[in-house]
């Protein structure tokens, strides 16, 4: 859709298939329409506000042209995209109509050239029958624009031909004449100026909130008003070496104390004030890259102009790390404790030198991060400049399974003490409460007021829950905890406290990396193993209580299979909610576990179990589940 130049000026723009192809609908009786808005860019829609789906206009035209032929439903990039990604995964929908696609003939160029044997082809599509196509070409230039062609023939021996071009984003790049050449550091160079904490008397406002004022203050020129002589403020953080220091990682904050993404954190290098105030950092260092995208990120005190708690400046190249601006608090990507990402493109591998300026005004509780994103589109992987990335964690071969799924969905225990018992926010209580033990607040059986009428065991597709069945976290469609709904004893009027839940299932993986997340208010534990109750390995673990916030966790499993998952939940009072999903590497999209309405959902599959087991005297009797048609042996 192309850009307007305004918040005010609206066009009609007809509707195409995903090679902007205008499309023709047949539509009888009730219908239901929905209109997703693809590829926009953050910062028009919520900064400029230049993306502002108003209504669907229906106009009577011709019938469509019979028989309806294979289109391509969705392209990534799509035709006319201004704002396609450097490292983009192609991927294309086919869709089938009257006729149908046949993937083996389906021809992918690229810029002109045949890609095919290089592209994957599966069929059904995405989007329904048909055949998805995907390609990476590679590290694509920013601004530099490129042209797609995908033909096919159907069953009906028709042809059918599509290309259209797209251009990539307009990001910061890194070339070869702004490489420093040399090793890469060890360590970071630090400049430090802390000026007095006091304000000055006579006007004017001697630490103005920005990047200049920081610049003029490293260099010792920001005069202080007060002194009849004009002299410059001094340097309170010179130490023996004026205001140099070398440091390892950037993560400093001002007492000391741990704040940011990071622990670990020092005071800033040479200031022993606490609280301190009217400060001014550059700090610098040499990194060895290879070609590619990369994103980094800062997190420090604020970051609003208005708000006196200062921002961050970071640039690149050249012998002093400023011949490229990557971004800062004072531009988009705004305010500095935010998390936005700074996004560039070394054209070629070598070492550049970085530079990142920070700055601060009135706030005593000044803090500053610079770290690495080694997964930007999912947001996983951050670890600070200068150390090394985390190996994730290998699922043994051994736990995957060749087959043995049945039922889709998740196999669910849930307890729930009654509200006066006080549970408190840890595995240990939730597992103990799940078993039947002893409650420690009673010293007696633990009371499940979710038993329902299968001793606490239910079946869903996807974990998606609120304690009231209210909107919270990053899915719609929340539904209450099994067993704790409004006619359930321990529904308290939609604030149940003191639940437990372990849902087990069998995923679909094939072999390769993965990210998951769990939102959770309060704490879990994924966890996988080769048996039941499958907790061998801790995948990702959010230990104790917190309010509604997510943790990513990142695995490889090493071959394809259906691999035993299980995710312990519990919460003691207040809010209670659990989301579990994995993130779309191509798009950083959150997409629910098995949920049965997206198509790159990972697939979930009930663990076989026995249910209810009882003993009456000499008898042992048990339930399971059955699908008809089937016949089951017992062995014993």
């Amino acid at each position: 859709m192309p850009n307007t130049g305004g918040s005010t000026r609206y066009r009609y723009t007809p509707l195409t298939d995903g090679a902007g192809n205008q499309l023709t609908l047949n539509l009888s009786g009730v219908r239901t329409l929905r209109l997703t808005e693809l590829e926009s860019l953050q910062f028009n829609s919520l900064e400029v506000g230049d993306l502002q789906m108003n209504y669907l206009l229906f106009l009577p035209a011709t019938a469509a042209p019979s028989p309806r032929l294979p289109r391509i439903a969705f392209a990534s990039p799509g035709k006319g995209a201004e704002n396609a990604d450097p490292d983009p995964n192609l991927n294309i929908s086919i869709l089938n109509a009257d006729t149908a696609v046949v993937a083996g003939s389906i021809v992918l160029r690229f810029d002109g050239v045949n890609v095919t044997s290089s592209a994957t082809i599966t069929t059904p599509s995405s989007e329904g029958p048909g055949a998805t196509v995907r390609y990476r070409p590679g590290l694509l230039l920013p601004k530099t624009s490129h042209t797609i062609s995908v033909t096919y023939n159907d069953n009906a021996s028709h042809s059918v031909s599509n290309q259209w071009s797209f251009t990539v984003e307009d990001w910061p790049v890194l070339a070869s004449a702004d490489a420093t050449g040399g090793s890469p550091s060890t360590q970071f160079t630090v400049q430090i100026n802390k000026a007095q904490d006091a304000e000055v008397t006579a006007p004017p406002d001697a630490w103005p909130n920005d990047s200049y004022r920081a610049e003029l203050q490293l260099a010792g020129k920001i005069s202080n008003s007060d002194d009849p002589s004009g002299g410059p403020f001094p340097n309170e953080a010179a130490g023996t070496n004026n205001g140099f220091y070398t440091v390892s990682v950037i993560n400093f904050q001002g007492n000391g104390n741990n704040a940011g993404f990071f622990s670990g954190d020092t005071r800033f290098p040479g200031v022993t004030t606490d609280n301190p105030k009217h400060m001014a950092m550059a700090a610098t260092i040499d990194l060895q890259l290879t070609n590619g995208v990369y994103a980094m990120g800062v997190d420090c005190n604020g970051g609003s102009l208005g708000s006196g708690n200062g921002g961050y400046q970071v640039t690149a190249g050249g012998s002093a790390g400023t011949n490229v601006y990557l971004g800062s608090s004072e531009t988009y990507p705004g305010s500095g404790d935010r998390g936005e990402y700074l996004t560039f493109v070394a054209q070629n591998s070598g070492v550049y030198r970085f530079r990142l300026l920070y700055f601060q005004q009135d706030d005593g509780n000044p803090r500053c991060e610079w770290w690495w994103v080694d997964d930007r589109k999912t947001g996983t992987g951050k670890r600070l400049i200068n150390t090394a990335g985390t190996t994730p964690t290998t699922i043994p071969a051994t736990y995957a399974l060749a087959n043995g799924a049945a039922h889709p969905g998740f196999a669910i225990q849930m307890a729930k003490a009654p509200e006066s018992s006080g549970q408190a926010n840890s595995s240990a209580r939730a597992e103990n409460q799940l078993a039947g033990g002893i409650d420690p607040g009673t010293s007696m059986a633990y009371v499940n007021e979710a038993a329902g009428t299968n001793n606490g065991v239910y079946f869903d597709q996807t974990i998606n829950y609120e304690q009231a069945g209210l909107l919270q976290g990053f899915f719609c469609g929340d539904r209450t905890f099994p067993g704790i709904g409004p006619n359930d004893p321990g529904y308290n009027g939609g604030d149940p406290n003191n639940i437990a839940m372990a849902a087990t299932a069998l995923l679909q993986l094939s072999a390769g990396k993965y990210v998951f997340g769990v939102r959770s208010d309060d704490g879990f534990k994924v966890t996988t193993g080769a048996n039941p109750p499958y907790t061998d390995l801790v995948l990702g673990v959010f230990e104790g209580g917190r309010g509604s916030a997510e943790t990513q966790f990142t695995f490889v499993a090493p071959v394809s299979g259906l691999y035993p998952f299980r995710l312990l939940y519990y919460e003691g009072q207040g809010g209670a909610d659990c989301e579990f999903y994995s993130f779309d590497f191509d798009t950083g999209e959150r997409v629910l576990i098995n949920d049965p309405a997206s198509a790159n959902s990972i697939k979930a599959y009930r663990i076989f179990k026995l249910l209810n087991p009882r003993e009456s005297g000499n008898s042992f009797r048990f339930d399971f589940e059955t699908i008809t048609g089937k016949t089951y042996t017992v062995e014993y």
